[in-house]
């Protein structure tokens, strides 16, 4: 007979709805959210069976949400899946890039100092000033190759593909066309599209807005309020070019 069944059968009801959805919602699961919340063995062997599998859950807002942790080779992306799943990434220089854009964008909504944010959205094009300014500080570095060596992220090849991208492209018939693959911007939005498919951010076309969701959040916040996972990484893009350029003012 198996032990605690009853617990075991509840904690994989919410196991599989967060395999499914990848979150839980008071409002549209109060069962299954209460049953995690408020009853310590159910989450204790929703954590456990999460833990087996290299997969994070955290609980924001009055919902839950699972993500692969980091080298989770069962429910995570390989280089390969990611250079598939993103426009315009024809390599791992570009999906290094890639990576820089979503670090960026992380910085532009949280300071080193806490995980709230007092921004509501960052534009597009903002994204893409404020991606090109940290570039423009990162290669007046003297050290740059040492930084490379010290973070493990080869920041010259990163900014060779972004130097080789244009602010817009003009088309056969005279236009300018921005969401195109040689272009920042275009490479920025493309960026953006895979993050929205995951569910982190939405997109609104109409203003060119970037809005970050409560997965997206929760994940930041969990972040921050783990003290010993704080990155380098992220404090080294975060510094970039601070001094004056206005990038973490509120909305």
């Amino acid at each position: 007979m198996i032990p605690n069944k009853p617990i075991l059968d509840k904690a994989l009801d919410i196991f599989k709805v967060l395999l499914a959805r990848q979150e839980i919602s008071r409002e549209d699961d109060r069962d299954l959210y209460e049953d995690y919340l408020y009853n310590g063995e159910v989450e204790e062997m929703v954590r456990y069976i999460a833990d087996k599998l290299e997969l994070e859950i955290y609980h924001y807002h009055e919902k839950i949400f699972m993500t692969p942790g980091i080298d989770n080779k069962l429910f995570g992306y390989t280089n390969e899946e990611l250079r598939e799943s993103i426009s315009y990434i024809k390599n791992n220089s570009g999906l290094y890039t890639a990576y820089f854009v979503m670090l960026v964008l992380i910085t532009v909504f949280y300071k080193q100092s806490g995980p709230d944010t007092t921004r509501r959205f960052v534009n597009l094009t903002e994204l893409t000033d404020i991606t090109t300014k940290k570039f423009e500080a990162m290669l007046k570095l003297d050290d740059l190759e040492a930084v490379s060596s010290e973070q493990a992220f080869n920041f010259t090849d990163v900014a060779k593909v972004w130097q080789g991208k244009v602010f817009a492209k003009q088309t056969k018939a005279g236009e300018i066309s921005e969401i195109a693959s040689t272009t920042k911007y275009g490479f920025v939005f493309s960026v953006c599209r895979f993050l929205e498919e995951q569910k982190l951010i939405k997109i609104v076309k109409d203003q060119g807005w970037i809005v970050p969701t409560d997965r997206f959040k929760a994940i930041i916040y969990n972040f921050y309020e783990d003290k010993e996972h704080r990155a380098e990484l992220l404090e080294f893009v975060y510094n970039l070019g601070i001094e004056g350029d206005g990038s973490h003012a509120a909305d």
